[in-house]
């Protein structure tokens, strides 16, 4: 669809920058806050609840992209996307993922099988996979913590455009140790 657009200055949604841990805090950072930082959610996907161990869950999200952006791999629209999860208007989760160069979130898929659930540390995934997209705390997760890794590009030069995905979500016990991974690519 964007494809016949080249030359015009074509986007989807507003820019908006990638956020820290420290500007979102799990557990602590309110629904209202992150209206005051990112503006109101896009929707239709906000005030769309889903129930997690029978806990009503918000998910809103933030998209941006523009066809003249910098991509990542070539023939695909750069885009960020930011998926947030509220409990009682508190956040247990953020995850985000870019296809533009200068703040993309891919990551090397091949990695994955190295990571050993009851032996692998947190610090040890990291220094793995390197810097997470995304952050958990319960009921998102049944550990303690997790942290997760994705990457999303649209093909904008095949018809119909296609959408591939690549993730990872990895949970940790108490000792910082990983409990549960689980991992999916759509081609």
């Amino acid at each position: 669809i964007l494809s016949g657009c080249a030359g015009t200055a074509v986007t989807i949604g507003r820019d908006f920058v990638r956020p820290t841990q420290e500007t979102l805090k799990l557990g602590e950072t309110t629904y209202s806050q992150v209206v005051q930082l990112f503006g109101e959610p896009q929707r239709p996907y906000r005030d769309v609840p889903r129930l997690v161990d029978g806990k009503p869950i918000l998910n809103i999200m933030y998209t941006y992209g523009s066809i003249n952006g910098e991509p990542l791999e070539p023939g695909i629209l750069p885009q960020r996307i930011m998926h947030l999860s509220f409990l009682n208007d508190i956040l247990v989760s953020q995850m985000f993922t870019s296809s533009f160069k200068s703040d993309h979130s891919n990551f090397d898929y091949s990695k994955i099988n190295a990571i050993v659930k009851g032996k692998t540390t947190r610090s040890e995934v990291i220094q793995l996979m390197g810097k997470p997209s995304g952050f958990y705390i319960p009921p998102i997760v049944t550990a303690s913590k997790g942290v997760g890794y994705l990457y999303t590009t649209t093909r904008i030069g095949e018809k119909p455009v296609k959408v591939y995905t690549k993730s990872l979500e990895i949970s940790f016990n108490e000792n910082d140790v990983v409990s549960d991974i689980r991992s999916s690519w759509t081609k």
